[in-house]
């Protein structure tokens, strides 16, 4: 499977990954899936 999700944006202040750094994330589905299973929302396209 080459499907990967990224994910980038910058920290905030007195953030865990300091204050102002770039923090990028590659992540398959089926991982995301398995981490976030409860906090994901998903909406059906209309």
């Amino acid at each position: 499977m080459d499907d990967f999700i990224l994910k980038s944006y910058r920290s905030g202040y007195s953030s865990v990954f300091g204050d102002n750094n770039l923090v990028e994330l590659d992540i398959c589905p089926k991982c995301v899936k398995k981490i976030f299973e409860k906090q994901i929302r998903i909406t059906a396209r209309s």
